[in-house]
């Protein structure tokens, strides 16, 4: 068919081309940097590459023009963004075309003439095939914002066309919880039913689902990426396609953090869903996230391509905190998130903050009542759980805790190997991190963060019910967790990650 002359063909010349992953000899390091990623085997390769604030978007319509139009307003001069943008968002219309030739017996006319008119030259990305893709940058480079923003112009789209779009029309996931929440999705496990049989309802759910993301694809095993496959099969009943048919955007960086027992896939041997299904890369190469520190951002830049020079380890080490030259103890901001090795460094920091808001609210005189907005929490079951079938008891149970200070009271397995501190030390508004995937979609995930807010006891119970206890001479009320009904949190930072 003749080209659509109102409008310019982008990535006409564009041929799709494979991306090998597989274990060359730039992978062989245990640590794999930037410049190793860009000696990839990738051959006929042509580089393809919510809050909007205060900008101004033009109604998304689904044409080209109007798609470079709308890319324009969000990504400004960042090419990359934009025609990774531009191709993601062009594949799914030209889905939405593909579906209506196939139903054009009960789409509307209007809807019609329009996918038809655009069919030629969307054709052209991809050659109008199915879109497996790798999505690779550093952080701060905008993955997450061109997955969101393709998201929401094919909501938009599809709202335009009166065309249904729903959380299952581009099935939005990450691998951990926290990532998901950043790009306002469900975890890969969760919306792929990995670990689940799959019902007749998921079949039904997924009878409008175009595409599938996939993101923070670094921490993603052999296995896991196998039963994608075989799950997205058998929601879309398409066994012979790949993926069931639908689009598969992978995003990631293969810099930051592996799987965890287990090899990165780029390693794995004869690994044919990633060796040789990927057909289109795109990398995004500007790092936005640094824009007000440029120096900073070159020196993580650094670390993350080559490694650290001997001059970037020397500044970094004028900023720690107590040393000579350093800040001093009292500029660390009270919203801080530390990064710490051991649980021992955790609850001594943790201490240590408790330490200081009972030192301004409390009172060691033992007839003033302490104030009810700091409530500790005491453990219920004080067993290190090593494996499913092996459980070992610690070497003190509640009762036998003496708080005289803060930092004694915590308790060791029989073997000492493990540390864990019985009481929860809260009070409101104290930052927190949710350690489950309680509510992915209501950004409820493991790595979360948002503030303590208050608790709900069980009928019955009141403060004066509760245990006073002495921390470091100073009174405090303590609950018995059997004693709570639900802890409540209130502000939850969106998107908070916190990449250790």
């Amino acid at each position: 068919m003749g080209k659509n002359t109102n409008e310019s063909v982008f990535l006409e010349n564009v041929q799709p081309f494979a991306a090998t992953f597989s274990a060359s000899d730039s992978f062989q390091n245990t640590r794999v940097s930037a410049a190793a990623l860009h000696r990839l085997s990738l051959k006929k390769t042509t580089r393809v590459v919510d809050t909007i604030g205060n900008i101004q978007l033009p109604v998304a319509n689904g044409t080209l023009a109007n798609i470079r139009q709308y890319s324009k307003c969000l990504f400004g001069d960042d090419e990359d963004q934009r025609q990774t943008f531009e191709c993601l968002t062009a594949s799914f219309v030209l889905k939405l075309y593909q579906r209506a030739r196939a139903e054009e017996t009960s789409l509307e006319s209007t809807k019609k003439r329009f996918l038809n008119t655009e069919k030629n030259v969307l054709e052209k990305v991809n050659r109008g095939a199915q879109l497996i893709c790798f999505l690779s940058g550093p952080g701060g480079t905008g993955k997450s914002f061109v997955i969101t923003s393709y998201v929401r112009y094919c909501s938009e789209v599809c709202s335009n066309l009166r065309i249904k779009f729903d959380s299952k029309t581009i099935v939005v996931s990450a691998i951990t919880g926290a990532a998901a929440v950043s790009i306002r999705g469900q975890t890969t496990a969760s919306a792929l039913c990995l670990k689940r049989h799959i019902i007749e309802d998921d079949v039904k759910q997924w009878e409008n689902t175009y595409a599938v993301v996939a993101d923070e694809i670094s921490f993603s095993k052999k296995s896991e990426i196998e039963s994608a496959n075989h799950k997205c099969r058998e929601l879309k009943e398409e066994q012979s396609l790949k993926f069931g048919g639908v689009d598969i955007v992978f995003a990631g960086d293969f810099t930051q953090l592996r799987p965890v027992r287990a090899k990165p896939i780029y390693l794995e041997d004869d690994f044919v869903i990633w060796d040789d299904w990927i057909h289109t890369f795109f990398e995004l190469r500007t790092n936005h996230r640094f824009k007000n520190d440029v120096r900073w951002g070159n020196i993580l830049s650094r670390f993350r391509d080559l490694g650290p020079s001997v001059a970037d380890v020397n500044l970094i080490n004028t900023r720690v905190i107590g040393s000579d030259d350093g800040p001093g103890s009292h500029e660390i901001p009270k919203n801080v998130t530390y990064a710490t090795k051991t649980n021992v460094d955790r609850m001594a920091i943790n201490d240590g903050i408790f330490f200081n808001h009972m030192k301004d609210t409390h009172s060691k005189d033992p007839h003033v009542v302490p104030p009810v907005h700091t409530l500790c929490i005491k453990a219920g079951n004080l067993n290190w759980r090593k494996n499913p079938r092996e459980l070992t008891r610690f070497n003190k149970n509640t009762e036998d805790i003496f708080y005289a200070c803060v930092g004694e009271a915590h308790v060791k397995s029989v073997d000492e190997s493990k540390t864990y501190d019985p009481l929860l030390k809260l009070y409101k508004n104290r930052p927190v991190m949710i350690n489950d995937n309680i509510d992915v979609t209501n950004c409820e995930a493991n790595g979360t963060m948002c503030e303590f807010e208050g608790v709900i006891f069980k009928t019955g119970v009141t403060i004066e019910s509760l245990e006073k206890i002495v921390i470091d001479g100073y009174h405090v009320w303590c609950a018995h967790v059997s004693q709570l009904e639900s802890i409540s949190i209130a502000e939850l930072y969106v998107p908070s990650i916190c990449n250790i």
